[in-house]
């Protein structure tokens, strides 16, 4: 259970940042000038911990 909720959470942090970068480049939109890497993994961070919260608190 432990495996799969890991690499479910890696896959989700994964697609949110793949979603950043994918918008950002729509947008043409320079993430180096207005995103900073260490907030955008701090972001992914919190969702998947709050997603992980959830599912302990729906069990």
């Amino acid at each position: 259970m432990l495996y799969r909720s890991f690499k479910l959470s890696f896959f989700i942090s994964i697609g949110l940042i793949a979603a950043v970068f994918l918008f950002s480049a729509l947008a043409q939109i320079d993430t180096s000038k207005t995103l900073k890497i260490e907030a955008m993994v701090l972001m992914v961070y919190n969702v998947v911990m709050a997603y992980n919260e959830f599912k302990i608190l729906r069990a």
